[in-house]
């Protein structure tokens, strides 16, 4: 059987702090038959550097970061028995 392939939808909403601007950064993860994927690792990078955030998703599918301070991400999406997948994000 051929591993399933991860469909990674996100959504973007943005806070503005007085010196620096953070981002909340959640979306919801999808299989590629549309069914949303429960326990799915989603990891967060910084391009600049700096700590790897990491989370699941709950039991609809969706996971949140808060506070990210970097415009310029990539998150990963893992989930056993399926591709991960992979998306760059830049707002600088």
């Amino acid at each position: 059987m051929k591993p399933g392939t991860l469909l990674l939808f996100t959504i973007f909403l943005f806070s503005f702090a007085k010196a620096q601007t953070t981002r909340t950064v959640k979306g919801k993860v999808y299989d590629s038959a549309h069914v949303v994927l429960q326990g799915a690792t989603v990891l967060l990078f910084k391009k600049n550097g700096g700590d790897t955030l990491k989370t699941v998703t709950d039991r609809s599918g969706q996971y949140i970061f808060s506070k990210v301070p970097s415009p310029a991400f990539r998150i990963r999406v893992t989930n056993v028995g399926m591709e991960d997948a992979e998306q760059d994000y830049d707002f600088e």
